[in-house]
C-alpha cells in the first residue's frame, strides 16, 4: 500500500502507538479518513482499517529484552527504508528476503531472527526455527479495507450505506478476533518451545527515537506528531 500512499509508512514507524485505543481512535477518526482521502486520490476507496495485530522480534540466537541483546544479529526485514532505519537503530543487521522464503532463511541461518504477529510466527511455524521471542510491540499492522470507487459511486446511495455499515461491524468483528487469538497464538508458541521475554519499552523507544526523522521524506514529521498526541 505505501506504493501508492507513502504516508501509509507511518504504520511502519516503531512505538508510535500507546495501546490498541490509541490505534482504534486514530484509524477510526480524522487520522484515517486523511489516509483514505489520499487512497481516493490513487483510485482506491477505503471502507476502514482492519487487524494483523503487534509485530514483535524472534532471534535464534539469545533472549533480547534491551536493544543491545540484539546487536549484530541479522534481522529479515521487508524491503524498505522505514524498516532498515528501525534495525540498524537497534544494533541490527536488516536483511531484506521475501515472506516466502523466510522459514528456510532461519532454518539454514541465513538471518538470525525476524519480526511479525505473533498469529503470523504461529501460522508460518517460525516457533520451528525460532527460540526466542521478544514481545516489545514495535509497531502495529493495519488491514486496508477496499473497493473500487466507480463500482461503490454507482450504487444507490441506500447500498453506499449498507456497504459502509456492513464493513464497520465486520472491521469491528474482525478486531476482536484478531485480539482474542493473540493471547491464544502466544500459549502455543510458549507450549511448542518458545521462549517468550518481555521488552525494556522505555529503552527500546530510546534507541529508535530518530527513525521518524530519517523517513520524514516520505512521512510528514507533523503527521507522525499528530498520531503519537491523538487521544
Amino acid at each position: 500500500m505505501p506504493a501508492w500512499v507513502p504516508e501509509l509508512q507511518i504504520f511502519s514507524l516503531p512505538y508510535l502507538f500507546r495501546d490498541r485505543d490509541h490505534v482504534y481512535k486514530a484509524l477510526d477518526g480524522e487520522i484515517g479518513k486523511e489516509l483514505g482521502d489520499k487512497l481516493l486520490a490513487q483510485g482506491l476507496r477505503s471502507l476502514g482499517f482492519c487487524e494483523l495485530g503487534w509485530r514483535h522480534f524472534t532471534n535464534n540466537v539469545r533472549p533480547a529484552s534491551k536493544p543491545e541483546d540484539l546487536k549484530d544479529l541479522k534481522i529479515r526485514v521487508q524491503e524498505a527504508k522505514v524498516w532498515f532505519g528501525l534495525v540498524e537503530a537497534l544494533g541490527a543487521t536488516p536483511t531484506p528476503i521475501p515472506f516466502g522464503e523466510l522459514y528456510t532463511a532461519l532454518q539454514q541461518r541465513t538471518v538470525d531472527g525476524q519480526e511479525n504477529p505473533v498469529g503470523s510466527i504461529r501460522s508460518m511455524k517460525f516457533y520451528e526455527v525460532q527460540k526466542y521471542l521478544t514481545l516489545d510491540g514495535h509497531t502495529y499492522a493495519p488491514g486496508s479495507v477496499l473497493i473500487n470507487p466507480k463500482f461503490f459511486d454507482d450504487l444507490s446511495p441506500e447500498l453506499q450505506q449498507v456497504v459502509e455499515e456492513a464493513a464497520k461491524e465486520a472491521i469491528a468483528s474482525q478486531r476482536e478476533i484478531i485480539a482474542k487469538q493473540e493471547a491464544e497464538d502466544l500459549q502455543y508458541l510458549k507450549d511448542n518451545g518458545m521462549e517468550v521475554i518481555e521488552a525494556d519499552r522505555d529503552a527500546f523507544v530510546e534507541a529508535t527515537k530518530d527513525v521518524p526523522e530519517a523517513v520524514s521524506d516520505q512521512v510528514p514529521l507533523d503527521l507522525v506528531e499528530r498520531v503519537r498526541n491523538f487521544k
